[in-house]
This record gives structure tokens, sequence and C-alpha cells, in this order.
């Protein structure tokens, strides 16, 4: 009996280190916005066969009128607005870059702004993104140059739409986050 329950604790250890081999863990928490496998379909650590969203925080790269941006610099505010409708307060951000050169087709520069995600704006929806606090800019009867953006996620980022000068994209930040070009 005591020969069989050792032969029973062995194989269980094994099973579990096999188990083991076999399990993918994320370096991240998020949400498998992809998965690009099907069950029984043989895979291999060079080929990517899911993509993981990280949510918490997130990034928008705007191409943003250059005469606009000289005001502008690294670690200012920001307010992004969802556009649902349903009247959420603006989330205030951080310019976390931008970009050095100008696109000379449309003469505007990619501004990339990161904000915490805690309205739970989701990757593809689309907001409104401004450079001056929303009260500031009601009392002084503008709107300060807000964008309409489109939302997306970090893959799409470099297919933006570099025509049109409101043209932007939200992302996930990934563990490593490129900087803007």
């Amino acid at each position: 009996m005591q020969l069989q329950m050792d032969q029973a604790r062995l194989e269980l250890r094994l099973a579990e280190a096999r188990l083991e081999q076999f399990t993918l863990r994320a370096p991240f928490d998020g949400t498998v916005g992809r998965l690009d496998v099907s069950t029984g379909q043989v895979v291999d650590s060079q080929n990517p066969i899911l993509r993981l969203i990280r949510s918490e925080e997130l990034w928008i790269d705007a191409n943003i009128p250059t005469e606009r941006t000289y005001e502008l610099g690294t670690g200012s505010s920001a307010w992004v607005t969802s556009k649902s409708g349903n009247d959420a307060a603006p989330i205030e951000g951080r310019i976390e870059s931008l970009s050095s050169v100008i696109d000379p087709k449309t003469d505007t520069r990619l501004v990339r702004v990161k904000i915490q995600n805690l309205g739970g704006l989701l990757v593809g929806a689309h907001v409104t993104v401004a450079f001056t606090p929303p009260d500031a800019a009601r009392a002084l009867g503008g709107d300060s140059h807000p964008r309409s953006l489109a939302v997306a996620d970090h893959a799409s980022s470099p297919d933006l739409d570099h025509g049109s000068p409101q043209a932007a994209s939200i992302g996930e930040l990934s563990p490593t986050p490129s900087a803007a070009p």
C-alpha cells in the first residue's frame, strides 16, 4: 500500500512538472485582446500566440498642428475626455514625449500623452484631448485646441492616418514602451 502511495505521489509530481512546462505566465496583468492559435495547434517560442493588452495605463499618440506644440513640453498636463456621451470627467495625463520631427505633409508633430485609465477607456474608443485645464479653457471661452482622437492598440500605432491633423491613437503601454518618433 505504501509503495502504491509513493508511486502515485511521484506520478503527481511528474504531471505537475509537465503542466508547468506548458503553462504561460504573462509579465503583467492584462486582457487577452487576440488569440492567434486554436486548440491542438502546435506552437513554438518564436511566434506570438496572443496579444495581451495592458489597459490600466494608456497612451494617446496625437498628431497636433506644429504651431500648437511649441508651448507644450514633456511632463506638461493634458486632459482626455471620453466621447462615449456619458459626461465623464476629463482624465488628466502627462505629455510623455513630443516628436522632434515635423510631418511636412500635414505640418503636425506627434505628441504622446500617458494616462492612468481610471475611467475604463477601451482600446478602440474615441476621445478628445486638450492641453489646457477644462475649467481654464471654459473661462477663456475656448476649447484650448481639443482634438478628436481614435483609440487603437499599440501594434497599430505605426499605422496612424498622418494625413489628418486630428488623427491619433490610444494604446496600451508595453512592458518597455518605445519613445515617440
